[in-house]
């Protein structure tokens, strides 16, 4: 398997996803987002670039595990997060 495996690819489709359920689960609501193209998005009538927006999803999601662990999210917001990470398995099963 070489680095540029195009099945370790991340698609624009995967990076809005899971940015906008992260950003969902912690602020409680939807950014508005879209693929400008070559790796840029306008998020919320910014231009960013994917990496910062992969960086930023990490950080949201490190965020998410902080206030799971002491309880501070609401329960909804856990069982939707489950069900947003067993949807990201089932797709990675697939490939």
């Amino acid at each position: 398997m070489s680095v540029l495996d195009p099945a370790l690819a991340i698609s624009s489709r995967d990076v809005i996803e899971s940015y906008i359920e992260s950003y969902r689960t912690v602020y409680l609501r939807k950014p508005a987002m879209r693929y400008l193209g070559n790796g840029w998005y306008l998020v919320d009538d910014e231009i960013v670039h994917q990496a910062i927006i992969i960086q930023e999803t990490g950080r949201l999601q490190q965020m998410i595990r902080q206030q799971m662990s002491s309880r501070q999210l609401a329960p909804e917001m856990v069982q939707q997060r489950k069900s947003v990470v067993s949807r990201l398995i089932d797709r990675l099963r697939g490939l």
